[in-house]
């Protein structure tokens, strides 16, 4: 009976892979109800594959017993023939499946050399941690990046975006707001004792055409003061600033996390802590395409860190 079935198959069309394996399914439970149970089917569905699988076949596989079923010489013999290759079959999709919820895969990101030396290092790592199929390349660079240009992922970015079209066409996601702190060595930090005083001392200007600058600080109630600050340092990254302001060269208004993390310890001070200057959001940004699920893991990873788990100098936004 069996050679007259492979015979058929070579004439007729081919049975189909579900057709089979519900087959299989009800020679194992002994019942299309048990079958129908584990493929998650209506019954009739299981009735209906098994009527055509036959009908292909030109063969009697399985016979009705009341609420059970008989399997017929011809049904023993091709399920002896198939159930092997469906449960291989089987095994394989579901560890594609499994391969395909596992992210896997290269990332590549930037993000300013400061915000990634001080903080992004350690969420990377523990990122890696949770995700060890996934490798990471990332450019720390204080150069805004053109993201889709450059083969780049995501980038994480500080402070206002550009005013581009390239920036525009990007999805900003915010993850902590930034603030910046007036800060000084400690000897410096003699001298200044209220906000008449940042007058007379020297500053480590940020990124200024010249060496004055007015500076617009507010207090915690909101109301803003203006200082006109002059130095004779100018630099363009706060960790310069930080170095600088450390060896007693000025005051800085920069990122409260180079006053905490400053080594050695103790060599910045904050001055007048009620005050300070808003600088923006520290925000992750992709192009607005579908995301693979690599990418979208360590945003939400970012996201999740940032906005719950962030260290004390970064300021949790506004809800």
């Amino acid at each position: 009976m069996i050679s007259c079935i492979y015979a058929t198959l070579s004439t007729m069309a081919t049975p189909h892979i579900d057709e089979i394996a519900t087959f299989v399914r009800v020679v194992r439970h002994g019942s299309l109800a048990g079958a129908a149970r584990e493929l998650e089917l209506p019954k009739s569905t299981v009735s209906r594959r098994i009527a055509r699988l036959e009908e292909r076949l030109n063969a009697e596989l399985l016979h009705r017993a009341g609420r059970r079923v008989l399997v017929t010489r011809a049904g023993k013999q091709l399920y002896d023939g198939v159930a092997g290759s469906v449960d291989t079959i089987e095994l394989a999709v579901r560890g594609t499946h499994q391969d395909m919820d596992l992210p896997r895969g290269n990332i590549r990101m930037t993000a300013p050399t400061d915000f990634g030396r001080l903080v992004l290092v350690d969420e990377l790592v523990s990122f890696a941690e949770a995700f060890p199929e996934i490798t990471v390349e990332l450019q720390l660079t204080d150069r805004i990046i053109d993201i889709a240009a450059d083969g780049f992922d995501l980038a994480v970015r500080a402070g206002r975006p550009p005013d581009t079209s390239a920036a525009q066409s990007l999805i900003t996601r915010r993850l902590v707001a930034t603030s910046l702190h007036l800060a000084s060595s400690p000897g410096l930090a003699e001298q200044v004792g209220c906000l008449e005083d940042l007058e007379r001392v020297p500053f480590v200007l940020f990124r200024t055409r010249g060496t004055q600058h007015k500076l617009r600080l507010r207090n915690k109630s909101g109301r803003a003061h203006e200082v006109a600050a002059r130095g004779r340092f100018v630099v363009h990254d706060y960790a310069s600033m930080a170095e600088l302001v450390a060896r007693g060269a000025g005051v800085g208004l920069m990122p409260a996390m180079h006053i905490d993390r400053a080594v050695p310890v103790g060599s910045l001070v904050r001055l007048l802590p009620h005050l300070s200057a808003d600088a923006g959001h520290v925000s992750v940004v992709y192009p607005s395409r579908r995301l693979p699920g690599r990418v979208r893991v360590l945003i939400d990873h970012l996201t999740r860190r940032l906005t719950s788990t962030a260290p004390s100098f970064l300021q949790p936004l506004r809800t």
